[in-house]
């Protein structure tokens, strides 16, 4: 009888330290997935100028199951009226816009209510910069995002003023229309004063109206 007693407890103690790892199994289920967070850091940092017309825009769109492909890549260009229109004829100003602004209100209109998730990158070419005018040498120039550049490094890196260079009336033209008079001179004596040279802009060393030892 008391063979028996004792092998009920022990059955009965095995069923419950059973039903306790079941339990305890269902509270470590792992959590729901949370939505997508996107870093745009290396994207501000890359597209810091804004958007301007003409710009090239590649937008990877992640669909909603069940359709196939899951991700459709989407080719658009800033139109002339500052505009880029995406699914469903809904229309977004861009110009002006940091790459990283309009990404932002994008994501806000169609996530997640139309897609699953969007990621807007720039369709541009290789970053440059252009030098020409009173530089002992010029043209195309590929830009380092990795180490900034500022105009009067990019001269330098053009082999520096011609003797007939005006120094104090350099011109920096920016890809949305924006011109800039720089004194390089100035800039020499406070750099802090340079700018920084952005994708798609364009250096112009005038030259001086006479030579400067008349």
């Amino acid at each position: 009888m008391l063979h028996r007693l004792l092998f009920a407890l022990l059955v009965a103690a095995t069923v419950a330290g059973a039903g306790c790892r079941s339990a305890r199994t269902k509270q470590s289920a792992a959590p729901a997935p949370s939505a997508p967070q996107f870093d745009d850091t290396l994207l501000a940092l890359a597209h810091p100028e804004p958007i301007f017309p003409s710009y090239r825009l590649l937008i990877i769109v992640a669909e909603k199951p069940p359709t196939t492909p899951s991700r459709r890549r989407i080719y658009t260009e800033v139109q002339p009226d500052g505009t880029v229109s995406l699914e469903s004829s809904k229309v977004f100003l861009a110009s002006g816009k940091t790459l990283i602004e309009l990404s932002q209100e994008i994501r806000d209109y169609y996530v997640p209510k139309r897609f699953k998730s969007i990621d807007i990158k720039s369709d541009d070419y290789t970053p440059f910069y252009f030098v020409a005018g009173e530089t002992r040498s010029g043209g195309l120039v590929s830009l380092m995002l990795e180490s900034p550049i500022t105009v009067g490094k990019a001269i330098a890196s053009a082999g520096g003023f011609t003797p007939l260079a005006n120094k104090r009336k350099v011109q920096l033209i920016r890809r949305d229309g924006e011109r800039c008079n720089i004194d390089c001179t100035e800039c020499e004596r406070d750099p802090k004063k340079d700018v920084l040279v952005q994708h798609g802009d364009h250096i112009y060393v005038p030259r001086v109206s006479k030579w400067p030892f008349w």
